[in-house]
């Protein structure tokens, strides 16, 4: 097998030729490796050919459904970055590729047939779908042959096999990520499940989905599983009776892992139509988008579904095509463009279909990925003599970086305690990084920033159900207080710059905050509605004292727009000093300062109790409130400051501040006003 391809300078010569060996000797060299056996796999005649090409095999499947688009425009990606690195350019790799096509019962079948006669073929790429996989593992294992960057849907494919080498990330990280979400960013109190029964894609899925959710403290509000035919289709009885019984729980999203077969769609159909689950969040795995989408459009346009922008949301295994944040997408736009104009390719029209069709553009992304990982595999051609040698190449500890996605690690069977210090032992999953996104007007993807969510590569099958600690938050955006919005922007742009740089990674902390919009005078009402209808932990930010009632939610650090007394609540954590806490600092530093009395105006609903409070703290520290002028809160406050001393001002207001200054500016002049001491400005 030839397996030294086209890289400028280099060649994989496995004789080395002695400069001034006799003629005798080099004939007699020369007899005896004519006489030698080819070793198995090998076409060794052709090695010392540094133009000589890679040559991989693509056999696709042949399908009859919406799958073949899903694998076509998959194949198009790979075949745009294989055609890329087909340049001239220096350190380019060249490949040929043999193209198959055979159907599901004659794949293994058709495999075998070419790699009897193929016997120079180095990897396999790009198989598409669970079931192709899973009957050519025989074959693989028989040829020392590597299934490269599959696609795949299931868990059932996954797991440690050295014939097998997954780019994308597994369907495990895909349900962690959307359990992350619906729980973090869409906050439901009502999560559902749905998968189907009997078949190898789902079960485990939903097993681990509830070990997670019992882990937060959680548990879904229902399960719609139902047993299907070979035809896709569920019993209808079956289907009625468990339906049923999982709308009466009114879920407000649904996770869904079934396989994209009628009983999905029906299942999607119906949480569009029926009246308790119709405003329901759709969230699946990419794999059962294509199936989503199109039952969701088929509802709107003939059944006369509302549409609602955002209601169905999709992982990702690779970011969209049009999601130019990501050099990685600019060089994947490029190299489409190129294969789609200069190919000679027939299937698309339209050079900017990746951009123009967000589902088949995410998918050629997806395929481009694939023949990018190839290329970097196929970088270094040191010590690979035959596909075995390929293959124990893969699991060298490989890593590779595309721009800015990172796919593996990869490695092999280890020895001692290389794990525990760090390498990567029986791992062939890939992909570490979950995307996601929403569709809205025109069913076209939107990217969802917060839903990205990485995995450590050390957890290589994302095995893990460790639930690192979540806060879900709501900071409530007074829209009728100008000093409240004030208030509000500056907190979250200190939010904003502590969680800088904080990564989307499983295992770290998360804090959310959630922003609905109230009133001062509705705010109560507001936060209950948000805790029976979203999970709240906590709130932050402007609150009122009504809100402050609320004793189910803890509130951090709460802000009020007038002076208020702390009434020592279990639900009310300040980290803030306290107004008690202010005044008792001011009464020290009077003290120090050689001030024995002062005087005070304070405004608001509690002024009298905040006046005895700030007259004790005088008296601890031997001085006394001389006077104190109490308001309620329209009243003006300028007009009742003295004219001499020094005074406290507690419930001071924006309106207040010009008429402040131009007080005391008067009376400075007069030399009679030291000092205002301001607590407590709303």
């Amino acid at each position: 097998m030839a397996v030294c391809w086209r890289r400028r300078g280099c060649s994989a010569h496995f004789v080395s030729w002695p400069s001034a060996a006799s003629q005798c000797l080099l004939l007699l060299v020369v007899l005896l490796l004519l006489l030698l056996p080819l070793p198995p796999h090998s076409a060794a005649a052709q090695d010392a050919d540094p133009d000589t090409p890679v040559k991989i095999l693509m056999l696709k499947p042949s399908f009859s459904t919406k799958a073949d688009s899903m694998s076509t425009a998959f194949y198009a990606g790979v075949h745009a970055s294989l055609m890329a690195h087909n340049s001239t350019a220096e350190d380019d790799v060249r490949v040929e590729v043999v193209e198959r096509e055979a159907k599901l019962d004659n794949y293994a079948t058709v495999l075998e047939e070419v790699m009897q006669k193929e016997k120079d073929i180095l990897v396999l790429l790009a198989q598409f779908d669970d079931a192709y996989v899973m009957v050519a593992l025989s074959v693989l294992s028989r040829h020392d042959l590597v299934s490269f960057a599959p696609f795949t849907r299931s868990s059932a494919v996954r797991g440690w096999n050295p014939h097998v080498y997954f780019v994308r990330p597994s369907p495990k990280a895909e349900l962690l990520a959307l359990l992350r979400y619906a729980v973090t960013q869409l906050r439901v109190l009502r999560l559902g499940f749905m998968y189907l029964q009997g078949d190898f894609y789902g079960r485990t899925e939903y097993e681990m989905a509830q070990d997670v959710m019992s882990k937060m403290g959680y548990k879904f509000c229902d399960v719609f599983a139902v047993k299907t035919a070979s035809s896709g289709e569920a019993d209808p009885n079956e289907f009625d009776d468990v339906w049923e019984r999982f709308a009466a729980t009114q879920p407000q999203a649904v996770i869904m892992f079934g396989l994209p077969l009628a009983a999905t769609g029906e299942f999607v159909t119906r949480m569009l139509k029926d009246d308790r689950t119709a405003g329901a969040y759709l969230l699946a795995s990419v794999g059962l988008q294509p199936t989503v989408l199109d039952t969701w459009r088929a509802a709107v346009a003939d059944d006369g579904v509302k549409f609602v922008p955002g209601q169905v949301i999709t992982t990702g295994t690779n970011p969209l095509a049009n999601d130019e944040w990501y050099n990685a997408v600019g060089r994947f736009q490029g190299a489409m463009r190129d294969y789609l104009e200069n190919s000679g390719q027939g299937v698309y029209n339209d050079t900017e279909h990746f951009l123009n069709n967000d589902g088949d553009g995410e998918l050629m992304v997806d395929g481009w990925v694939a023949g990018e990982v190839l290329a970097q595999a196929l970088s270094d051609c040191k010590g690979v003599r035959d596909r075995k040698s390929f293959m124990e190449s893969l699991f060298s500890q490989r890593r590779y970086v595309i721009d800015e996605l990172v796919i593996g690690d990869y490695g092999g069977e280890c020895e001692g305690a290389a794990e525990a210090r760090g390498a990567a032992c029986r791992c062939n999953q890939g992909g570490t990084a979950v995307y996601m996104k929403r569709f809205v007007e025109g069913y076209r993807a939107e990217a969802i920033a917060e839903g990205l969510m990485t995995f450590y590569p050390s957890d290589c099958n994302a095995t893990s159900t460790h639930v690192p600690p979540v806060l879900i938050g709501v900071e409530f955006l007074m829209n009728d207080s100008a000093v409240a919005q004030r208030a509000f922007d500056e907190l979250n742009n200190g939010f904003v710059v502590a969680i800088t740089g904080h990564k989307s990674s499983w295992d770290e902390a998360e804090i959310i905050v959630a922003s609905p919009p109230s009133t001062l005078a509705d705010a109560r009402d507001a936060l209950q509605s948000e805790m029976q209808s979203r999970r709240v932990h906590g709130v932050v930010g402007v609150v009122t004292e009504a809100m402050l009632g609320v004793g189910s939610v803890a509130f951090i650090d709460p802000l009020q727009l007038e002076p208020r007394l702390n009434r020592f609540r279990r639900h009310v954590i300040h980290l803030s000093p306290t107004l008690e806490q202010q005044f008792f600092v001011l009464a020290e530093y009077l003290r120090d300062t050689g001030v024995r009395a002062a005087h005070a105006v304070v405004r608001g609903e509690e002024a009298a109790a905040v006046a005895e409070v700030l007259r004790r703290s005088l008296v601890t520290f031997g001085g006394s409130l001389r006077s104190a002028t109490l308001l309620a809160g329209g009243d003006a406050l300028a007009e009742h400051l003295p004219e001499a001393g020094d005074v406290f001002v507690a419930g001071l207001a924006a309106g207040d501040v010009a008429a402040v200054a131009r007080h005391v500016a008067l009376h400075e002049r007069r030399a009679r006003v030291r000092r205002v001491l301001r607590v407590c400005a709303a």
